[in-house]
C-alpha cells in the first residue's frame, strides 16, 4: 500500500524536490495520526478502567496513569515509532529521519519508564505498609540508575558512537561524581540505611535538638526528609543528617500511648523545716506521689519517682518528678504536664515551702 501511495506522489509531483516535500508531508501527518489513534485508544482504556474496574488497584494504577500523562507520553512515542517506519519513504532525508526517530524513541521511552516507576511509587504509598516500609528512595535509586543507562544510549547515538565507549570511561567520570556531588552521595546511602533499618517512617513525630527541628514526618525521599511543624511550616533536612546527629522519634511513645512527663521543681532551701515525721520536704513529696497514683490517667506499672536531686549550690533543692501518662497526642501532652507543674508549684505554699525557680518541662 505504501509503494502505491508513493507511486501516486511521483505521478502527480513528477519528482525531484516537490515529490521529497510532499512524502515528507505527507508521511508525517500519518505519524502524526497513527500516533493520535493510540493516544485515543490508550486514554479511553485508562479512563473506563479508572472509573469501572471492579479491582481498586487497577482503579488507582489507571488514575496515576493519567494523572502522570501517560497517554500523552504514549503519544509522542508512537509518533516516532511511526516515523522510524515510514522512514525509507522519506527518501533524500532517510538517514536524518532515522536518527531523529531513533532519538525521539529512546527519550520518550526514558520518560516513560521514568513515569511508570513514578505510578508504582504512588500506589504503594496507598498502602499502610508504605508508612512502615516507604519505597520512595529505593525507586528513586531505580529511577536514575535506569536513566543513567539512557543518558549514555542518547549521548552515543548524539556523537555517533558505542554505548560500550562511554562506558569504559566510567570509571574515571564516577571519581569526579564522587568529589562534586560528595553530600548528594551520603543523602544516598543514609537514605538507604534509613528506609532498610527503619529509622523512620511516614507519620512519626521526630526532634532533632541541635538543628531546631520538631515536627511530624510527612515525607522521605532518596536524599532528604520533610518534617512538618506543628506551626504547619515545613523543614527538608538531609538524609545523612539522621546517621551523624542525634534526634529523637517519639513513635514507640505515641503508638504506645506511654509518654514520661518529667518536671522540675527547684526550693528555697530556708523554707524545708523538721515536721514529726521528716520535714515538710518529705510530706510534699509523698502526698504529690498519691496525686499522681490517683490520676487515671498515669500509668501504675511504670515507674513513679518524686525525688530529692542534689542541692546545688545557689539554685536552691531541686525536687524531679517523673511518670508516665497515656496522653501521647503532643497539644494534649503539653496542657496535662504544664497543669501537673502548675499545680504541684501553687500547693508549695499549703507546705510552707517556697519555690526558688521552676524549671521548664523536660
Amino acid at each position: 500500500m505504501l509503494d502505491v501511495l508513493d507511486e501516486w506522489i511521483l505521478e502527480i509531483t513528477g519528482g525531484g524536490f516537490k515529490s521529497a516535500i510532499l512524502s515528507a508531508v505527507i508521511y508525517l501527518v500519518l505519524s502524526v495520526v497513527a500516533a493520535f489513534i493510540i493516544f485515543v485508544a490508550v486514554s479511553a482504556i485508562a479512563g473506563a478502567q479508572e472509573k469501572h474496574s471492579r479491582s481498586q488497584a487497577i482503579k488507582k494504577i489507571a488514575g496515576f496513569s493519567i494523572k502522570r500523562k501517560m497517554p500523552y507520553k504514549a503519544f509522542v512515542f508512537t509518533f516516532f515509532f511511526f516515523l522510524s517506519y515510514f522512514g525509507e519513504h522519506f527518501r533524500s532525508s532517510k538517514a536524518l529521519v532515522d536518527k531523529v526517530s531513533l532519538f525521539g524513541m529512546i527519550v520518550t521511552l526514558m520518560i516513560i519508564v521514568a513515569s511508570a516507576i513514578d505510578i508504582a511509587s504512588d500506589f504503594y504509598a496507598t498502602k499502610r505498609i508504605a508508612k512502615r516500609r516507604p519505597l520512595k528512595g529505593p525507586l528513586q535509586i531505580l529511577k536514575s540508575l535506569i536513566l543513567f543507562v539512557f543518558g549514555i544510549v542518547v549521548l552515543a547515538i548524539l556523537i555517533g558512537q558505542s554505548p560500550l565507549v562511554l562506558i569504559s570511561g566510567i570509571g574515571t567520570f564516577t571519581a569526579i561524581l564522587s568529589i562534586v556531588f560528595k553530600d548528594a552521595l551520603l543523602g544516598l546511602v543514609a537514605g538507604i540505611q534509613i528506609t532498610s533499618e527503619n529509622l523512620l517512617q511516614i507519620g512519626d513525630w521526630i526532634s532533632i535538638p541541635s538543628a531546631g527541628v520538631e515536627g511530624t514526618v510527612t515525607d522521605i525521599a532518596l536524599i532528604s526528609v520533610k518534617v512538618t511543624s506543628f506551626d504547619n511550616t515545613v523543614t527538608t533536612v538531609p538524609a545523612y543528617t539522621f546517621l551523624s546527629t542525634p534526634f529523637k522519634n517519639w513513635h514507640k511513645t505515641i503508638n504506645e500511648h506511654k509518654r514520661q512527663v518529667s518536671f522540675t521543681l527547684a526550693i528555697d532551701p530556708s523554707s524545708v523545716i523538721n515536721e514529726d515525721n521528716g520535714t515538710n520536704l518529705t510530706r510534699f513529696r509523698n502526698e504529690l506521689i498519691d496525686k499522681i497514683k490517683a490520676d487515671e490517667h498515669v500509668n501504675k506499672e511504670l515507674s513513679i519517682v518524686v525525688r530529692t536531686g542534689k542541692n546545688n549550690e545557689g539554685k536552691g533543692i531541686p525536687v524531679e518528678v517523673f511518670f508516665t501518662t497515656d496522653i501521647s497526642e503532643y497539644d494534649e501532652y503539653c496542657h496535662y504536664a504544664s497543669v501537673y507543674i502548675d499545680k504541684a508549684a501553687a500547693s508549695l505554699k499549703d507546705y510552707d515551702l517556697k519555690a526558688f525557680k521552676i524549671a521548664s518541662l523536660g
